[in-house]
Formats: C-alpha cells, sequence, structure tokens
C-alpha cells in the first residue's frame, strides 16, 4: 500500500497493539520509515496520502482509530518498543 507512494518505506504497528497491551480504547499506531530526509509539511502530506489510499481503496472507516506516525531514518530512533514489521 505504501511503496507506491513512497517506494522503500518500510511500516511497522508499533505501541500497545504491538506490545499485546490493547484495550477497548486503544488505538493503533502505524508506523511509516522513509529512506529519505523529510521536512513537516512532506511528513503531512504523506500521512494523508496513505490515510486516504487506505479509506479508497481498503474500506477503511475515516474515525478508524488508527494513527499514522510518517518518520524517516534518522527521526524514527525516537520511537522505542517493540515493532511488527508489515509487508507492503
Amino acid at each position: 500500500m505504501t511503496r507506491d507512494i513512497e517506494p522503500g518505506a518500510e511500516v511497522y504497528v508499533i505501541g500497545g497493539v504491538a506490545e499485546d497491551r490493547i484495550t477497548v480504547l486503544s488505538d493503533i499506531d502505524i508506523l511509516i520509515v522513509v529512506k529519505r530526509k523529510l521536512e513537516g509539511k512532506e511528513k503531512m502530506e504523506l500521512r494523508k496520502k496513505v490515510f486516504f489510499r487506505a479509506m479508497d481503496f481498503y474500506d477503511l472507516p475515516f474515525d478508524a482509530p488508527v494513527e499514522l506516525h510518517v518518520e524517516d531514518e534518522e527521526s524514527e530512533k525516537k520511537f522505542t518498543g517493540k515493532r511488527i514489521r508489515i509487508e507492503t
């Protein structure tokens, strides 16, 4: 899903879902790591593209409890904890 928007991107489930701490109030944190340096506006635009693609092609409800985190390889290091890689 993401590779046609951002080639070479890696996608992970992180946070409570990855660490088996999910509750009925949990959201699903998705980390998208891109290979190039990103500026703030680029992160926001890429996040929107991925979210709209998920809604359009995979029927993700617009109010789904999903939080997308888009980071470059340098800034993704701030996300510690367990990660589950999603094959894209």
